[in-house]
């Protein structure tokens, strides 16, 4: 998120970045149960690496003027890497 280049207020840069955190948050516990329930996690983080190389990938398209709903769901795909591994 470039919101020091959109000139956003500091709460507004805090609510920006919700989405990421809960996302995140939630992504993490599901991943948890998951390997809990399967067993095993491999899997998990070689998904996760092929997701976060296509977030990072796709964050490289951002603008000043990115619309919220492009860099919400960049952001998820970004989150779907990172919960394997903190589970």
């Amino acid at each position: 998120m470039a919101t020091s280049n959109q000139e956003c207020r500091c709460d507004e840069s805090g609510i920006m970045i919700l989405p990421l955190i809960l996302s995140l948050v939630i992504a993490s516990i599901l991943t948890g149960i998951v390997v809990s329930k399967v067993g095993y996690y491999t899997p998990f983080l070689l998904a996760g690496a092929v997701f976060m190389a296509t977030g990072a990938g796709l964050m490289t398209t951002f603008k000043v003027d990115t619309n919220h709903a492009k860099w919400i769901g960049y952001h998820l795909s970004m989150v779907s890497a990172k919960a394997p591994s903190r589970s």
